[in-house]
């Protein structure tokens, strides 16, 4: 599991601007399954997860290899 902020989202049929050849050689395209969460909660009880769900989508995630194995705090 991990989360993207919604920054760094782009609409459907966005487009992909993608790291300058200089900076990476190793972009790469995964598609995923994402949650949609709803609304802020903390120490959510198991029975109640479903109510913080807004929806279910698919997303790309598009993510340059060779730049988090430097910096895992890149962000592009």
């Amino acid at each position: 599991m991990f989360l993207k902020h919604s920054s760094s989202l782009i609409p459907y049929q966005g487009e992909i601007i993608l790291p300058s050849s200089h900076l990476t050689k190793k972009v790469e395209i995964e598609r995923e399954v994402a949650l949609v969460i709803g609304k802020c909660g903390k120490n959510i009880k198991e029975e109640e997860a479903l109510d913080y769900i807004f929806g279910c989508t698919i997303f790309n995630d598009v993510t340059a290899r060779d730049l988090t194995k430097v910096d895992p705090n890149y962000v592009i």
